[in-house]
């Protein structure tokens, strides 16, 4: 028992000790202002009558004596609605007499619901957030891309349908084309899905982009991954990814670009897919997997994958300058870049490039398989017979990739051995344009994309 009380006692002392520690001094020093983690909070693109996603910023007391912000409050009080607040813990619009205890910090979290623009344009807003602190004004500018889209809930769509390029669409649910109907989807047409939501087709999917004028299928998360510098555009599983089924399905996409998915593109059936100048990119699963489907890729690339960035099971597929590549950050590379499941699965690729994390290909024994691949460069080590040939086996092909700095750019840097390492015997026809309109020439290159010899922008 004395142990006991003697126990406590000590627990009440050092309590009382630590309780001495803090300085419950405050100032009302002109001089002591708070300062802050950004001096412009840009919140990105945010869609019009929507809750944007939720950005913070911190606050902080740099002095060793306490410090009172009487105020926290929009100048203009026309945004009222529109920027909702929340300050060390509470929510509201206007807040005052919040204590920062010296050599302390709080966070201000941030959302917006902005109302319709009435433009296709985005309209950038920009509303100042005022600190009053012993008698002085500190400020933080909101800032915010607000822009009008066309609002898509689950539907099914019936005859033909036309996506024009006007609004982005704003996807939330499944998207399915029945069998015998058609998806249009026009030139310059942005495509965000939120989570959960897909696009599944079992009748005709047409996606008309253009080397000016791409499509874009990805996420609709924008900026950064709270508190890091990840780029959500970089993140995989945002939304399910489009699926093709059933005997009468079959997809012709031009100049798209496929990202951030769940499973990318699924093919299954003896559905057909017509791939040119298409760019898939960051699943959490495979990028592209076709199951008894026809795939043909032409000037395409297949990017960021844990578990195999092309699955192919049964199907005939053509791989015409096209780059399967792999620097997958967010778990642990488990398969190989390029699967083949069935032993009847046939492909023939050429004047391509497969190279990053993961084997290059399961099976690597491809004997008496029909798979075929002519004048590629390729991650393994290995020498020529009657299913590779003229191969640079074990180049590296200097993709401009930073891990560092988030950039996977999968177009070649200068000494590549892939420059002009193309047969143009071998290109078809529709190849003679990489994603970017670059001509590939008499010399093409190996992979999706020509080299260019200037500063290079996406």
């Amino acid at each position: 028992m004395r142990k006991k009380i003697i126990l406590c006692l000590q627990v009440f002392v050092l309590s009382v000790m630590l309780l001495s520690c803090i300085n419950d001094d405050v100032t009302a020093d002109m001089a002591v202002q708070p300062e802050f983690s950004c001096e412009v909070l840009d919140m990105g693109t945010v869609f019009t009558g929507l809750p944007s996603p939720v950005y913070a910023f911190k606050v902080y007391n740099r002095d060793k004596d306490g410090i009172v912000i009487g105020s926290i409050a929009f100048r203009d009080e026309s945004v009222t609605g529109r920027f909702l607040l929340n300050v060390d813990g509470a929510s509201g619009e206007v807040f005052e007499n919040i204590l920062i205890r010296g050599k302390d910090s709080i966070y201000v979290f941030v959302e917006a619901v902005l109302p319709p623009v009435g433009t296709p344009e985005p309209v950038r807003v920009s509303v100042p957030l005022d600190f009053m602190t012993n008698g002085v004004r500190s400020t933080v500018l909101l800032e915010a891309s607000a822009q009008d889209v066309v609002h898509v809930e689950s539907v099914t769509l019936d005859g033909v349908t036309e996506w024009d390029a006007r609004y982005p669409y704003n996807i939330y649910g499944n998207v399915t084309v029945p069998e015998g109907s058609t998806l249009n989807i026009a030139r310059g047409a942005r495509l965000y899905f939120h989570a959960g939501a897909g696009l599944h087709v079992y009748g005709h999917l047409v996606v008309d982009g253009t080397s000016d004028a791409p499509v874009v299928m990805c996420g609709d998360r924008f900026g950064c991954v709270a508190s890091s510098a990840v780029p959500y555009d970089v993140v995989p599983g945002q939304w399910r990814g489009i699926e093709l089924s059933g005997a009468s399905s079959d997809g012709n996409m031009n100049y798209t670009t496929v990202a951030n998915t769940e499973r990318g593109i699924v093919a299954d059936g003896t559905s057909r897919l017509h791939l040119l100048n298409c760019r898939l990119r960051n699943s959490s699963s495979s990028v592209l997997s076709a199951v008894g489907a026809d795939v043909t890729a032409v000037g395409c690339e297949f990017s960021g994958a844990p578990s195999g960035v092309v699955v192919l099971d049964g199907g005939h597929h053509l791989f015409n300058h096209c780059t399967i590549a792999n620097d997958y950050i967010f778990a642990p590379v488990e398969e190989a870049m390029l699967i083949l499941k069935a032993e009847h699965t046939e492909v023939s690729c050429a004047n391509s490039i497969v190279y990053g994390l993961g084997a290059l290909m399961s099976p690597l024994d491809i004997s008496g398989r029909s798979v075929f691949f002519e004048r590629c460069l390729l991650k393994a080590n290995g020498i020529d017979d009657a299913g590779f040939s003229e191969i640079l086996w074990g180049f590296d092909p200097r993709f401009d990739v930073s891990l560092e700095e988030y950039r996977f750019d999968y177009r070649l840097t200068s000494g590549s051995p892939a420059i002009g390492a193309g047969d143009a015997s071998l290109s078809l026809p529709e190849s003679s344009v990489d994603y970017y309109g670059l001509q590939r020439g008499a010399a093409p290159d190996l992979g999706a994309y020509v080299y260019r010899d200037t500063p290079q922008s996406n």
